[in-house]
This record gives C-alpha cells, structure tokens and sequence, in this order.
C-alpha cells in the first residue's frame, strides 16, 4: 500500500515539477537527487513526502516572485540535512531487501557464467564474496552520488 502511494507522489511529483522555472527547477532536482540517494535504504513513502512539500513550496514561493533559493537559502544542503535527521532509521526488513536483491542479481550472473563451462562448478566462496563485493559497490556509488551533488558549490566558491 505504501509502495503504491509512493509512486503516485513520484508521479505527481514529476507533473508538478515541470511548472518551475529553470533555476528553481535546477535547485530542487539537486534536493530530490540528494535526498533520493540519501533515503536509498529508508521508507520511500516518507522521503516522497518531504519532497512534495519542499516542492509545494517552492511552487508557493515562485507564485509570489520569490525563487527558490531567496526562499530556503543559498546552502539547501543544511535544510535538507536537518530534515533528514527526522527521518526514522531504516529497518532491518527494508535494508536486507534491498541487499538481497543486489546479491541475487549478483549471483545470477555467476551462476550463468559458470554454465558456460564444461562442467558445471558453483564455488560458494566466490558466488559469496561477489555478492558481498556488489552491495559494497553499490552503497558506495549512492553515497559519492549523494556526497558529490553539493560539492561542486565549493568548486564555484572565491577565496
């Protein structure tokens, strides 16, 4: 039932965005990526809902002439920061799942390419060790996406 309200507020969220303007378009795909890659092991449900009222008011704040960023601030990354500490810690359930998922994906492949071989030999060591190793890239290519959305502020900062 979640996951089904989910995808509606993805959908409403995609129909809704298309009424910003560029720049105020520009900053809220930066929050949604990084609060989408954030939330990647917590409850869907609840991370579409912060970004629909984020969205909402930006769309409130733009009716008014006001942009998004003269709105919440030259620096989103804190706003959304102190919103996700709000968050409830991802369960076990959700996390596991994902992870499984990751890990049978992983072990298809092995399986599959062991058929190649003249003899089939599954050696349960590596089917392991390769699944372990593509939940460890994975987590770690949503976290450098997550820490490099914000980084390129530094880059266009003076000193």
């Amino acid at each position: 039932m979640e996951n089904i309200a989910a995808k509606q507020l993805v959908e409403q969220n995609n129909k809704l965005r298309e009424q910003l303007t560029p720049e105020n378009k520009k900053y809220y795909e930066d929050i949604l990526l990084y609060m989408r890659t954030f939330g990647f092991f917590h409850e869907e449900l609840e991370t579409e809902q912060h970004l629909m009222t984020i969205l909402q008011d930006i769309l409130e704040a733009q009716k008014h002439g006001e942009s998004a960023e003269e709105y919440f601030g030259k620096n989103p990354k804190e706003i959304v920061n102190q919103l996700t500490k709000q968050f409830e810690k991802p369960s076990w359930k959700s996390i596991f799942k994902i992870s499984g998922l990751i890990f049978l994906i992983s072990s298809f492949f092995s399986i599959c390419g062991g058929f190649i071989a003249p003899t089939l030999q599954v050696n349960v060591f590596v089917l392991l060790m390769d699944g372990i190793l593509s939940i460890a890239l994975v987590y770690g290519a949503f976290k450098l996406l997550h820490w490099s959305i914000y980084m390129s502020q530094f880059h266009n900062c003076s000193f």
